[in-house]
């Protein structure tokens, strides 16, 4: 088995499991079906808003981690346009954010940051 086929592998039964760090999301691209795929979800993170164009203060984002795969995650995410599905807070109810800006991907996953 090739190296990046494991790293894969690792990402998708360990990371990505829904028994350990993983929960199910709605990914919901603009122009195709949505689909149920697992994400590691960092809720709650605060950034300094672009003082250029916002003034001073922060704005609340979470950060989602998704696969780079076809099956089990998006090959391609589109940024101010795809939505995924998760509530707020553990047990909330799901709302949509916003893929504000990709932060790294590389051939086994995204690396995302989501807004309201």
């Amino acid at each position: 088995m090739a190296f990046k086929s494991m790293v894969l592998s690792d990402v998708q039964n360990a990371v990505l499991n829904s028994d350990e760090f993983a929960e199910a999301v709605i990914y919901k691209p603009l122009a195709a079906a949505q689909k149920s795929i697992k994400a590691v979800v960092f809720r709650n993170e605060l950034r300094p808003i672009d003082l250029m164009t916002a003034g001073r203060g922060l704005v609340k984002t979470c950060r989602v981690i998704i696969t780079n795969d076809a099956t089990t995650g998006m090959t391609a995410v589109n940024k101010g346009q795809d939505k995924i599905l998760f509530p707020e807070v553990d047990g909330g109810t799901p709302i949509d954010w916003l893929i504000h800006r990709v932060i790294g991907s590389d051939f086994s996953v995204w690396d995302l940051e989501v807004i309201k």
